[in-house]
């Protein structure tokens, strides 16, 4: 699993690097000169782009009602590339409103989706979780998509995340822990399964990680860094607010 960019929250997807840069596996080509036209998206949000070894960069973003998955050989191709949906939301049930933050990630041969939702007839944070999907198929454009159901997080929350290190796989999410989100991880023993204990690693501390009578962070990312450091990088107090 090896994600190329993960650019995450309500936010369009732009792509500002150097005009320096020159590498096809990122650009379009005129010539000599890289050239990609900003946004990449114009409404793209909760983005998730997801290099895989096939040469292909497989992007999500929110719906709200389904899953969309597009797949682009450049990354400032992904604009252009035609999406499929490949799951709608249920009628009713557990995960039947509010489709955010989806992210793809190929996990022991087979492709996973995690996605957060909530439940139409008692919709709320309350009662909002992180699911699983999971393809097969070589190809996660093709193939049937089962419903791994419910991710066993101790307490209800969104924009879950998986990653690798050193042989083992962990589980990220955000929290609602009272009036605070706060980011915690949690070994996992299967792509739809926890290990206990979760370990809180970040909660809301600074001013500008508060809004109003909420504390939010959300939005955790693993970055590897070098000599086997670890980095998260989240977002902060309200997507619907400026600040």
């Amino acid at each position: 699993m090896k994600p190329l960019i993960c650019l995450r929250k309500r936010f369009f997807l732009c792509l500002l690097l150097s005009a320096a840069c020159t590498t096809t596996g990122l650009f379009g080509q005129s010539g000599n000169k890289a050239t990609f036209a900003n946004p990449l998206l114009e409404a793209g949000p909760d983005p998730w782009v997801y290099k895989h070894t096939d040469g292909y960069y497989y992007f999500m973003v929110t719906k709200g009602d389904r899953l969309d998955l597009g797949r682009s050989k450049t990354l400032s191709g992904i604009g252009g590339s035609p999406e499929k949906t490949i799951w709608r939301k249920p009628e009713s049930g557990p995960n039947s409103k509010a489709i955010w933050a989806p992210e793809i990630h190929h996990l022991d041969g087979k492709w996973y989706i995690y996605y957060t939702a909530t439940d139409a007839k008692n919709d709320g944070d309350h009662n909002r979780y992180v699911f699983v999907l999971e393809n097969a198929s070589p190809d996660p454009m093709t193939g049937a998509w089962t419903d791994k159901g419910k991710v066993n997080t101790k307490y209800t929350g969104l924009d879950g995340s998986v990653f690798e290190h050193k042989g083992k796989r962990y589980f990220m999410y955000s929290a609602y822990v009272g009036p605070q989100s706060r980011l915690f991880i949690v070994p996992m023993t299967n792509p739809w399964t926890l290990e206990a204990p979760e370990v809180e690693i970040a909660r809301p501390t600074y001013p500008w990680e508060k809004f109003r009578n909420r504390e939010i962070l959300d939005g955790p990312e693993f970055l590897k860094g070098k000599k086997d450091k670890i980095f998260i990088v989240y977002s902060a107090t309200a997507c619907w607010d400026d600040n």
